[in-house]
Order: structure tokens, then sequence, then C-alpha cells
């Protein structure tokens, strides 16, 4: 008897304990109520408002965004427990959708694989640390909603709620990034309805939800009210398959119908119409009946083209050519009454993988792709219409085609927007247990929470044609709970390509992790995804593959600050190996947060600016675009890396050039081909190019009609280009899709001789430790006992003010940073910019009048540099550089020298790459040319400030002020920058507003300087390619400067 008292105490014990269990502590408690998930849809009244498939046109759909009355805490045992009250008041005002920490609420938070909670001790949250909202509005339903179905849909709620209507409790849901349906009919009253939310900035899903981004909370995404009628068109999944040649089509849907308990579904029927534009070119209507008293065998896999109509050679949808039909479903009754209508755009395509190949339509493409987080500078998680709409304009204006949702369904906007636009999209489950690893996959108890997120995310985009991959997350380790969501997904849309980086997928031993990948018990994705991989990893991960995928890489060319050099030696070897598919770049825009200081400096910010103890810096900067949806310098070079026409094989001789159409599907027939010849950086001739119309992946080689006759020592290049006859709903008619430059006369060297000295005396003064060098027009100081030229002035007019010393340093980059951690022999040219004995410093008088001054320094105790400088006295001083240095030291960052000009001398013209910023790993989108830029745009500080603003190949440089008055710097192909800070103040600043302009501008001029990177930004991967490297050893150059204008 004391043994059955013991066992139920403990039996009633243990239920007591479960009881207590918070909910969104409880990985089997998901939702309460919530609906099932279905595909992006609304009610309409008829098909003329359903065509445009515009929510605004319906009258069944009310916006509950706006002004809401909110209540915050530190955590729920703080919160009220009476907000349901009528006479509870303690409430102040947000807007929805946002994060509250961007109104003011709480912390904000960003972190990259960390929680920011502070634990791994999942399910569990720690009870002082999960703020909480509440939030409350009211509104009223419409009369004519009398006789319908209401529910309320929440698109995003970060990252568990709960929600009462009128005091009652309706239903719980967690998933920050899928949408939230409840059944409120019940719970309505005729008049004014009150809606109450409480949402949990965390819950046991945080752990599934660790990506890297900020960790913003609340009701981020659009809060609707829909109608429908009793009985409606509960859902409908709609496919498109293609004959053997891709030519005629086969529309098929699974529609779902609700009907009004004890309704008799004969009478009613559906209607299907497939429109073009808006003429209707198909139709088909079954009785709902078939659909509703379909008879589920016990075996085979059931029917699904309850709706089937062949179409007859429609166009089809590709990224290229995004052609879209829409499907409008009517429901009639037995008194044909429409009862109600919805649609749908529809694409019709194919995604298939042919022996290894990415196919669309059976034509194999490339993948240029980038990853996208949703990311506001103002609004955090909070992105509008306008801000989607605009990155679709910059991803096509910048030839990328595809997108993958990292690491979480994205606004149903962004799918219509990718569909219109097109885009191949990479949607991503949210699923990302980082903080954990892969344990969580290998747990059952959390089986239902990993497929819960797969099957919602397929149900609600299932019918975007841009969606050509379902992805299970992100980094989360692999282990049944995957293979659970592939089970289903695959049997339930075996139309798209699987992909889940963590899956070895039979892809043999190498990859850019491992030399080890162990065999997965399973093998379940369709594509060989792999992270990171230098060039000759990606060469290795085609190679070593034992199965017949396709390969991407579905992060790589890591962007953080100022990076992702070498890109053009990765699709190298992309172009060139058929089963090598492309991949995503990370990432797309930089997680930076608009702040405006006390002092009225605006500035983007990154982790732990806000006070966060837990966080990760600033390895949320690393967007090919600016928080502000501005673009960055690499975005010129994905632009020419990715182009779809290609420009080869030059004959100067023949005036030939060799067009190649890398389009998977369209033909030249919609670009302008024009040519110009540029002598000494001048367009002096140009024309047009005569092409045939070239079909996908065909090339012809056409005549150049250019007859101007060439002048000796002048330099020529020729310069290509494809435009655009007529505008696109991305680019104006006349946009450049398509460029390149081939050398046809290169001079690498200057022409002495047009240095020639005037005649004129200089004279040589000591005075202290200054030598002066001068005459009526010139006055050159040198420190004596630094051994540099300290200033340089013509005519009056400062040209140089501080002095021109050796410099092997660049403001560390962050990729610079990550290989420092790991060579410490680096900061040897950090030391030996600064520490430079003088062991040697004579002059001279020469017979022409020239005055040469010796000097020979020792650098940190290690290499010798020795500087001639040659002054004649027109004014022309010519520098003469040797840099000795011993083979055994580690890489240089840069070869060159550094000096301050006065600051009014803010004019930037140069011969050279340009326009934009380059680098010799990115420089194949910058074009040898003549070019001017004040200094303010000039170059762009990084978020977290580092070197920036370089030009490679320059021929000259002049800086001259609003008068043309100033001085120029010529050489050999040299590299040279400018900004208006030390640096020093570079190298050491934080963040944009702790940089301080000086009374000059800083110029470096470089033999060489190293490229900036990126294959990664943690590791020696985010060190530059050996031929983009500067080994120690010897090198001799020159550079001359001279005052221009006067």
């Amino acid at each position: 008897m004391m043994k059955n008292s013991f066992l139920i105490s403990v039996f009633f014990l243990t239920l007591q304990v479960f009881a207590q269990q918070n909910d969104w502590e409880n990985p089997n408690v998901i939702a309460i109520n919530k609906l099932p998930a279905r595909a992006t849809m609304y009610s309409f009244s008829s098909e003329s408002k359903a065509l445009d498939c515009d929510k605004s046109k319906s009258g069944r759909v009310i916006s509950l965004n706006g002004d809401w009355q909110f209540n915050f805490s530190k955590n729920p045992s703080v919160s009220p427990k009476n907000f349901l009250q009528d006479n509870f008041k303690d409430w102040t005002r947000i807007s929805v959708p946002s994060n509250w920490e961007m109104k003011g609420f709480g912390t904000r938070v960003y972190t990259n694989s960390k929680h920011p909670w502070g634990t791994n001790d999942y399910p569990n949250i720690p009870v002082d640390n999960n703020p909480t909202g509440i939030y409350k509005r009211t509104f009223t339903v419409p009369s004519d909603w009398t006789n319908m179905n209401v529910r309320i849909h929440f698109g995003g709620v970060s990252s568990a709620f709960y929600v009462w209507i009128n005091g009652q409790k309706v239903g719980y849901s967690q998933g920050s990034r899928l949408p939230a349906e409840f059944d409120i009919t019940p719970f309505l009253k005729k008049g004014k309805n009150t809606v109450v939310t409480k949402v949990y900035k965390w819950s046991d899903g945080s752990y599934l939800e660790s990506q890297d981004h900020w960790r913003l909370a609340g009701m981020h995404r659009d809060v609707m009210l829909f109608a429908e009628p009793k009985a409606s068109i509960a859902d409908f999944f709609v496919r498109t398959e293609l004959d053997k040649n891709y030519e005629n089509a086969i529309l098929k849907v699974r529609p779902k119908i609700t009907l009004p308990k004890g309704v008799d579904a004969k009478g009613y029927t559906l209607i299907a119409n497939v429109y073009d534009g808006q003429k209707s070119i198909k139709s088909q209507s079954v009785t709902v009946d078939e659909i509703t008293g379909y008879w589920w065998d016990q075996r085979w896999t059931p029917k699904f083209d309850f709706i089937h109509m062949e179409i007859t050679n429609p166009n089809k949808w590709s990224a290229e050519t995004p052609n879209l039909y829409t499907l409008v479903l009517s429901l009639v009754d037995k008194n044909k009454k429409v009862i109600e209508v919805k649609s749908t755009r529809v694409g019709f395509r194919k995604f298939e993988t042919k022996n290894g190949i990415l196919t669309v339509n059976g034509q194999p493409i490339k993948l240029y792709g980038v990853n996208r987080h949703d990311h506001n500078a103002k609004t955090g998680k909070v992105v509008s219409y306008e801000d989607m709409k605009r990155d679709m304009e910059l991803l096509k204006l910048y030839n990328f085609n595809a997108v993958r949702c990292s690491h979480y369904p994205n606004n149903p906007e962004f799918y219509d927007l990718c569909d219109q636009y097109g885009i191949y999209v990479m949607d991503e489950a949210n699923v990302e247990s980082h903080g954990v690893r892969g344990e969580l996959t290998n747990n059952p108890k959390w089986s239902q929470a990993f497929l819960e997120r797969a099957i919602r995310m397929v149900e609600r985009d299932k019918n975007h044609p841009s969606i050509f991959s379902w992805s299970l997350g992100n980094e989360s380790g692999v282990g049944p709970n995957h293979a659970a969501m592939a089970g289903w997904i695959k049997w339930y849309d075996n139309d798209r390509i699987l992909h889940y980086e963590a899956a070895n997928g039979s892809g043999g031993e190498l990859s850019p992790q491992t030399k080890n990948t162990p065999p997965d018990n399973y093998d379940f994705v369709d594509i060989i995804s792999r992270m990171y991989p230098t060039p000759d990893e990606f060469r290795e991960m085609d190679v070593s593959q034992t199965s017949k995928k396709p390969v991407i890489s579905c992060e790589y060319s890591h962007a953080m600050g100022n990076s992702n050099g070498g890109l053009k030696e990765i699709w190298d070897i992309i172009h060139n190996n058929p089963r090598l598919a492309g991949g995503f770049i990370w990432d797309w825009m930089d997680q930076g947060i608009l702040v405006k200081e006390d002092n009225g400096c605006e500035q983007f910010v990154y982790g732990g600016y806000f006070g966060s103890k837990i966080n990760d810096e600033n390895f949320c900067i690393n967007g090919v675009i600016n928080a502000d949806q501005t673009v960055k310098p690499v975005m010129y070079e994905c632009k020419y890396v990715f182009q779809p026409i290609v420009f080869s094989e030059l004959d100067d001789l023949k005036k030939t050039i060799k067009i190649t159409n890398r389009h998977s599907f369209l033909n030249t027939s919609i670009y302008n081909f024009v040519f110009e010849l540029l002598e000494d950086g001048i367009v002096v001739d140009k024309g047009n190019l005569n092409l045939k119309e070239l079909t996908s992946f065909t090339s012809e080689t056409v005549t150049i009609q250019s007859d101007y006759v060439r002048k000796e020592n002048k330099e020529y290049f020729f310069n290509f280009y494809a435009n655009f006859k007529k505008a696109t709903p991305w680019a104006n008619a006349g946009y450049t899709i398509a460029s390149e430059q081939f050398a046809v006369v290169q001079k690498n060297k200057i022409d002495i001789e047009s240095f020639k000295s005037d005649s004129g005396k200089i004279t040589i003064k000591e005075s202290g430790k200054e030598l002066i060098v001068s005459n009526e027009k010139i006055s050159i100081v040198f420190d004596t006992d630094m051994g540099v030229l300290s200033s340089y002035t013509y005519e009056n007019n400062k040209l140089v003010q501080k002095p021109i010393q050796p410099n092997f340093w660049r403001a560390t980059t962050d990729n610079d940073r990550a290989v420092i951690q790991r060579i410490e022999g680096i900061k040897i040219w950090k030391e030996a910019s600064t520490n430079q004995k003088l062991i040697d410093f004579d002059y001279d008088t020469l017979k022409d009048g020239t005055v040469q001054v010796n000097t020979k320094h020792q650098l940190a105790g290690t290499a010798l540099y020795s500087t001639t400088y040659s002054i004649r006295p027109n004014g022309l001083i010519s520098i003469d550089n040797t840099l000795q240095a011993p083979i055994n030291l580690a890489n240089i960052p840069r070869v060159g020298l550094q000096m301050e000009i006065p600051n009014q001398l803010q004019q930037v013209k140069w011969y050279g790459k340009g326009p934009h910023e380059n680098y010799i790993d990115r420089n194949s989108s910058s074009f040898v040319g003549r070019y001017d830029a004040t200094l303010e745009n000039f170059g762009e500080s990084y978020v977290y400030p580092q070197e920036y603003a370089n030009r490679t190949d320059t021929r000259w440089a002049q800086f001259v002020d609003n008068t043309g008055k100033g001085l120029q710097i010529e050489g050999g192909l040299f590299e040279f920058s400018a900004y208006p800070y030390t640096i020093e103040n570079l190298e050491n600043a934080e963040l944009v507003c702790d940089l301080k302009k000086t009374n000059g501008i800083t110029i470096t001029i470089d033999h060489r300087q190293q490229g900036v990177a990126g294959y990664n930004s943690w590791s020696l991967k985010a060190a530059p390619l050996k031929k983009h490297s500067i080994p120690s050893k010897t090198y001799e150059y020159s550079v001359r400067l001279k005052p221009i204008g006067f």
C-alpha cells in the first residue's frame, strides 16, 4: 500500500510539473488552435476583381497595421496579469509591424550563432531574460462579413505569442517567419472588437532560430483580417508539367474545398480559368463533390490533378523570361451564383538535374546568387514592399539571378516580386540550431517542430514559379529530423530541387569544411552544397563527387568589409565546369542599424553598440550593398563576372571580336552592340557592331568598323558594350548589361624624355635639421634627421605638407585581421612603416642642374629601403625606390609611399582603372580610362573603417584645387588612394563617427598593394591568392611628382 501511494504521488507530481511547463518552453507545443498552413491567397467576389491578384481589391481583407497599444516588460514574471481587464491602463503606443527594440523597448542584439539569452539549456529560457510585449487594438467587422468565416492573420511574430479576441483566449503560435492564422468567427461581436496579443521574445523555438542576424522581437509583418464565405476554396496547389520537348504544358491543380457542415457538395462547381493578361485562354470545370468526395485508397499515390488543362506552347517562365499567366478559381453554387474567387500567378517551367547539370526547361543554368536577410537600417526586420522592390531592381541591374532566403521564409510579397522580375529562389525553412549544432535534429522530441516548419513553408509558398529549391535550413547538423522534413517534401512536391548543405548528399569525401566527409545514413538531397570554397576547392568539389548531382556553394565569397577579392577566379572555374551550378554570395546587405549621435554624426552600427554583452560585433556587416540599399564597389565586379554576354578573342589586325551569348533563353536581339576606341584614355572612335541574332550559348565573330589612324607613343584600348534597346521593368533603354575592355597598345613605363628639366638654377641650403632645395619657383624641404621629403611648395602653393615616407601597411581590413591573428609575422610590416632608422643621407648636384638626394633606411631592424630624389628646376621630382627585404619574412600588405597634401586639392583626376574603387583581385570590372571625382565622391569608408578607395593600373593622378592648380603623380602602372583621414585613424577607428578629418588629404602611392581577398573572413582563406599577394623580396619602382595648372 505504501508502495502504491508512493507511485501515485509521483504520478500526480509528474502531472503537476508537466502542467506547469510553459508552452513557450515545450517543443511539443508549437501551436494551439492555429489553422493549417495554406498558400498565400485572398478571397474575391468576382473574377474581374481577382484577376490582378491584388488584395486591396478584395473587399474581404482588412489591415490591422498601424497604431496599437503596447505594454513592455523585462520578462514574463513581471508582466502584468490583468492586461485583459477594461480598467488596465498601463499602455503606451507602438506601430505595427515593427520590432519593439527599434521603437525604444529592450535591447537590440546581434549575434551570429550564440544564444543571446546566454544558455544552451534547451528547451528552457532564463526566467529573468525573456522580454515580453503585450499589444492591444480595436477593430470593427464590416456588416457584409456577417455570414462569413473570419480569420486573423499574423504574417510574422518573434518568437511566440498568445492571442485573445474580446477577452477570450483564441490560441498560441511560435515560429517567427511564417504566418499564424486563427479562426476568430466564434469570438466576434457586432460593433467594436478587441484583439490582444502577448509576445515572448524567446521560446523553445528560438533554439531553432539561431541565425546570423539581429535578434529582434515583436509583430514584424502584416496583421490582417480575412473574410471568406462559409463555402470556400480553402487551398489549392498548382503544378505545371512540360512535355519532353519543353513545348506544350499541362496545368494541374489540387484544390481543397470547405463547405458548411451538413451542406451537400452536389451542385457546387469549381471553375478554373487561365488568363494570359486579360484574355482567357483555357477553362475547365469540376464538380465539388468529386473533390470533397474523393476516395482515399489504402494504397497508391492519391489523385492530384482534379484540374487538368492542356496548354499549347505557353510562354515559359525563367529568370530571363519571367512570363506569367493568371489562374482564377471560382466556386459556384447550385444556383450558378459565384460564391468565391481566388487567384494566383502561374509560370510554366520545369526544374531538373540531368547528369549532374542543373536545368530549367531543359536548358542548363548557372545560379548567380546571393543570400538575403530581411533588413532595413531604420526598421530592423521590418521591410516594406518598396524595400523589396528596390532589392529586385538592384539584383537584376547587377546580373544576379538567384536568391537564397537565408535562413527563413521571406515576406510573401518578396516571392511575388521574384516571380515578376525573374529570380530563382531557394526557399529555406526557418531551422538553424547553430547554437547547439546538430543536437536537436537527432532528438525525437524536436521532430514535430522540425517537420512543422518545413510543411508550413512549403504549403505557403508552393505556388510560386520562382522557387526552384526547398532548403531544410542552415547549419543545424544532420539527422532523422531533417530526413523527415526531406521525406515529406519529396513526396508532397517532387518538382523542385531539395537542398541542405549539412547533408553529404553522396557527394564524395572532399569539401571545404573537411577532407573526411562521413557518408549519410540516408541520401535525401538533390544537389551537393558546400560553403566557402577557394577556387581550388571548388574544382576539387566537382572532381571528387561520386554522384551525378549538381554542385553549388550555398555560401561563398564572404562580403565582410572591403572584400570579395578573387570572385572572377571562382567563376572562371564554374563557367568551365558544367556540373558546377553556381553559388550564393554571403550576403546581400550590410545589417547595419542607422543611428544619429549627439553631435549630429550619422552612422551604421553593429553588434554590441547598444550594450548587449553577448554579441558578435561587426560580423553582420558583410553585404554587397550598404544598409541603405546603395551599392558597394563590389557590385560592379559582380555585374561584370555574371554578365550574360562575353566578348573575347579580339584580333586587332583583322579588326574582329568574338561575341558569345551566355543566356540560357534570351537571344541577342534585345541588345545594341557598340564599341569605343580609347587613345590615352579618351574616346576617339566609336560605332555599332553588326551582329546577327545569337541564340543561347552561341557565338559569332564580327568586324569592328574602325579606321581611326593611330598615333605613335599613344596607348589604345577597345571597349565593347551590350546595351538594352528598350526599357525593362528594372532598367532604362540604353542600360549596359555587359562590357569588356581590351588593351591594343599598352605602355607600362613613363617616357622619361618628357621629364627633361627646364633651365634654371637650384640652390641647396642646410638649416639645422633641414635641407632646403629651392629656386624662385620651388621650395623642397628634407628632414635630415628622418631622411624624408617633408614639404614641397611651388610658386608659394603648398603641394606636399607632410613627409613622403615608405609605407608597407594598410588600415587592416576584416580579412586582414583574420590572417594577422594566424600569421603574427605580418605585423613586422606595420613596424616597418613606423620604425625607419636613417642609416645614410647625402645629396649632390648633377651637371644638368638636377639635385639628387639619396637616403637609406633600415626598416624594423630587418629590411633596407633606398630612395633617390631627383629634383629638377621646373619642379619635377623623380623618386626612385628600392626595397630589399629578406625572403623569409611574411607577405607584405603593400609596397609604396604615403604623404599628405593640402586640403584644398579636392578635385581628383586620374588615368587608370576606374571609375569605382578597385584592387588587384577585384578590378576586372574597372576599365582603364580618364576619370574625375571630388574627394568626397572618390571613396566611401566601410562601416567598420578600413582600407578603401584604391585605384589600380594608374598612369597618372592629379589633385587640384578649384582653379585647376595642384599636384600630378606619374609612374609606371601604380596604385593610389586618397582620403581625408590618416591611415592610423582608419586603423584604430571602429565606427565611421570615430573618423576625424585632418587638415589635409592622405595620399598613398603604391608600387603594389595586395588583394582584398575574402573566400571567408575567419581563417587563412581570408588571405589573398598567391598571385594577388606580395612576397617579401626586392622591389624597385619609380614615381614622379610635378606641379600642374600653373
